[in-house]
């Protein structure tokens, strides 16, 4: 889900020094991205796939929509391919939490269940059992 959400972040500076968009343009590129979040979750109040179906097109979709951004210089297919990102972004945190939520249920630990939302990088925050800010 990092590399459909994240990946355009450090890109962007990159995208408007070499004049391909502009700060307006950016800023539709990541609002294209979060009505794709919506559009995903409407997808998947309609149509309830299973979890792991789920996460796993989402996982591929937000690859290979990601990926796609590098054969064209074009800012409409970028807008449509950051779109297509954050409907399989959606369909990857749906598919995974209700995966990992379901499987902590059947093991009796239902208070774990915010690690699942911790966000990408809590690992990295821990050192030796302690969390280090």
């Amino acid at each position: 889900m990092g590399i459909g959400r994240f990946a355009f972040t450090p890109m962007l500076p990159l995208m408007q020094l070499h004049d391909l968009v502009s700060l307006r343009q950016g800023s539709y590129l990541a609002s294209a991205n979060y009505v794709g979040y919506l559009l995903g979750a409407l997808l998947l109040f309609v149509f309830d796939p299973a979890p792991s179906r789920a996460a796993k097109f989402g996982l591929a979709a937000v690859a290979a929509s990601t990926l796609a951004m590098a054969f064209t210089s074009s800012f409409w297919p970028w807008l449509v391919l950051r779109m297509i990102a954050g409907v399989a972004s959606a369909f990857v945190l749906v598919g995974v939490s209700g995966w990992a939520l379901a499987v902590l249920a059947t093991y009796d630990r239902p208070r774990w269940a915010g690690w699942v939302f911790a966000g990408v990088g809590a690992g990295s925050k821990v050192r030796r059992g302690s969390w280090s800010l």
